[in-house]
């Protein structure tokens, strides 16, 4: 099983939640295509982001996860909506709201960053 699956799913009811809530802009934002998450180009480029960082910080790590998962669930387009980076504020705010998530995207975050995925099942 990929570990970074379940954080896109995650992520997925996040926004769907966010969405259903919204009034303004954000329901310009299409509808998340059905089906498992297209996670196999993820992680590529998510840790070319990563390795960005001049020295780690897990809560720009977190927010680099949720704009890769995003725009590849949801379209590059995305990226030029301007409620898309308050919406990956408040999904990794979310995500770093509970600590055994954190901790455990951390670590899956860091793993990825030095090339292998740590306490994969």
């Amino acid at each position: 099983m990929d570990p970074l699956r379940p954080f896109a799913t995650l992520i997925r009811s996040l926004w769907s939640t966010n969405k259903s809530r919204s009034t303004g802009p954000a329901q310009r934002i299409a509808t998340p295509p059905s089906g498992p998450p297209a996670l196999p180009g993820i992680e590529p480029r998510l840790r070319i982001r990563l390795s960005t960082l001049s020295q780690w910080h897990p809560t720009r790590a977190r927010e680099m996860f949720v704009e890769t998962v995003l725009l590849s669930e949801l379209g590059a387009d995305l990226e030029r909506d301007p409620d898309f980076q308050p919406l990956v504020r408040d999904v990794s705010a979310h995500l770093g709201s509970v600590p055994a998530i954190s901790s455990r995207l951390d670590q899956l975050l860091q793993g990825l960053l030095q090339g292998q995925l740590k306490g994969v099942p």
